[in-house]
């Protein structure tokens, strides 16, 4: 619920739609829209909107979404562009009031945005709710968004799912997208691999494909994996000394395998599990993991919330002597399902943040190599997991947490013998 404090600004007039360049700008492959509004809202404006959901999982958060608006005869598109949150509004478990000082501070970041755009709706969320208008915010709607270009979004941070409404409060799908000088980036770091030109054709490729992603697992142009496995084989032909090969299971030992892993995720192992396990198999896997998870439990739940800092406390080897639990005789028992980290370590390259630099996402002993290798004449760049960490982040929504965590979540009534 919400109650609002201020009405909203008169809107700018429509801007004239282009199907083919408005799809060209963003990278998009769709047919014109067959509704007479369709929505749709960059990565990094929902990622706003779901971060600062999760900053309080005990009361309502909210903000306002600010776009443009493209108009063809009776055709209407909405282009959600920042989410920006009003950080003084007073929520509680059931109900958001913007007040004054919280409309201050939507407008001070304002400020930082391009000045032709909007205010095109509203978002709030409904901590374990569920997503959906209650009678207070179809009120809210229909009294400050009845347009049918506004659009009203609302998460649940508990569950990571999100639903969009407009005009009057009819439900509308959310078309998610990358803006283009975000394809940008894989295109400059293409240029910057003259010494391989099957890394140079792999981003080409994916650069392409990026936008039609929109699962984990599966398989076809929307499964995010197979794309990162398009790079990591293109990044194996230019590094053929790299020390990832067949055989090597350093990485998928404590601490180097202690990251989290998301819901949807887990949801594709469990799928591979169910389709390719028999049931025998499944109880001599669970028996072997809880025997050895036990001494340890304790240890693995307090590095999952420590995992969730943004620089961790990671454990030593001695401290935490465990390997990944699909590591079954050094080799990996969901090798076709595993996570996106396990596709990605070792062949790609971060941005650290605080250092401000990049660095391979790798072993110390692979790094290094990786790092002596790329400083030498015309050898290829790793290619950069940020445009693929941002989609997974995208699809990837809920919850992270250890796969041992998961595992027990699962299965827990299998007795730890």
């Amino acid at each position: 619920m919400i109650e609002w404090h201020e009405l909203l600004p008169e809107p700018l007039p429509f801007l004239p739609l282009d199907w083919i360049d408005f799809c060209q700008a963003r990278s998009l492959t769709m047919a014109p829209p067959g509704e007479p509004v369709t929505v749709f809202m960059t990565t990094a404006a929902l990622e706003a909107a779901r971060q600062h959901g999760e900053s309080d999982c005990s009361s309502e958060v909210g903000g306002i979404l600010w776009g443009r608006i493209y108009r063809n005869a009776s055709q209407l598109v909405v282009d959600i562009v920042a989410a920006l949150p009003a950080h003084q509004a007073i929520g509680t478990a059931v109900h958001l009031s913007f007040t004054s000082s919280a409309w201050e501070t939507v407008f001070v970041g304002r400020a930082e945005l391009p000045e032709d755009l909007l205010i095109v709706g509203w978002y709030h969320t409904h901590p374990g709710l569920g997503t959906f208008l209650s009678a207070t915010d179809l009120q809210t709607q229909r009294s400050c968004f009845s347009q049918d270009w506004q659009v009203a979004i609302v998460l649940d941070p508990l569950t990571g799912n999100e639903a969009a409404f407009r005009g009057a409060g009819l439900p509308v799908a959310l078309h998610r997208y990358f803006p283009h000088d975000f394809h940008a980036i894989m295109l400059a770091e293409e240029l910057l691999n003259p010494g391989s030109a099957e890394l140079a054709a792999a981003y080409e490729k994916v650069r392409a494909r990026l936008p039609l992603a929109n699962r984990l697992g599966g398989g076809g142009q929307q499964d995010l994996y197979q794309l990162i496995d398009e790079l990591a084989k293109a990044a194996r032909a230019a590094y053929p000394e790299s020390l990832c090969r067949d055989g090597c299971s350093h990485c998928c030992y404590y601490p180097v395998a202690l990251f989290t892993v998301s819901r949807e995720e887990w949801e594709a192992i469990f799928a591979y599990l169910q389709q390719q396990w028999t049931a025998e198999r499944l109880q001599q896997f669970l028996r072997r993991f809880y025997r050895e998870a036990r001494p340890y439990w304790w240890r693995l739940r307090w590095y999952n919330w420590l995992l969730d800092f943004p620089l961790p406390v990671m454990p030593t080897r001695e401290r935490l002597p465990l390997a990944c639990p699909f590591l079954i005789a050094e080799r990996c028992a969901v090798y076709q399902a595993r996570p996106a980290f396990c596709r990605c370590f070792g062949l790609f390259s971060l941005s650290h943040w605080f250092l401000r630099r990049s660095y391979p996402y790798a072993c110390k002993a692979q790094s290094d190599l990786l790092q002596a290798l790329a400083s030498q004449p015309l050898r290829a760049q790793l290619p950069s997991f940020n445009p693929v960490s941002m989609l997974r982040g995208g699809i990837a929504r809920g919850n992270k947490q250890l796969l041992a965590l998961w595992i027990s979540q699962t299965w827990p009534g299998v007795e730890m013998v």
